[in-house]
């Protein structure tokens, strides 16, 4: 088991080297300097690698922390590495980039693109634009419409 005083004392070597914690936690440690945590699980039958950030911006104890969650993730057949991208592409994903998308994808009149584009870009992405789109829910969206009619 690792400790706030072992882990300062690690320095680096000719070759990159790795301290295990447990249960697959381990810090590498490069021939540049700097601690990297490292989680080893096998899934489907195949061994895996997962970042866990960097020390000492992840402690010793967020790092069990990641750990406990990834092997938890693992134990329900997922895997942390994509569940972690799949994350990411949902928060990059807001209503403001898909309303954009629609309404470049819209083959309507001129008009009606142009009353589309007045109501989402005058009422809808000022109150939902930075919201991602997973997070958007149906009571948010009627409470934007009943404003628009009270309007």
């Amino acid at each position: 088991m690792l400790t706030d005083t072992k882990l300062k004392a690690l320095r680096p070597r000719a070759r990159l080297y790795r301290v295990a914690d447990g249960k697959g936690l381990c810090i590498e440690v490069p021939p540049q300097g700097g601690l990297r945590w490292r989680l080893r699980y096998t899934l489907a039958g195949k061994d895996k690698m997962l970042s866990l950030g960097l020390y000492p911006e992840v402690s010793l104890i967020r790092a069990r922390a990641l750990r406990d969650q990834a092997r938890a993730l693992v134990a329900k057949g997922l895997d942390p590495s994509a569940e972690r991208q799949r994350e990411k592409r949902a928060e990059r994903q807001t209503f403001e980039i898909i309303a954009r998308e629609w309404l470049a994808r819209r083959e309507v009149s001129e008009a009606t693109l142009s009353k589309d584009r007045w109501l989402l870009e005058d009422f809808a992405i000022p109150k939902l634009g930075a919201k991602p789109i997973a997070e958007v829910t149906a009571a948010e969206v009627l409470v934007l419409l009943q404003d628009l009619e009270q309007r």
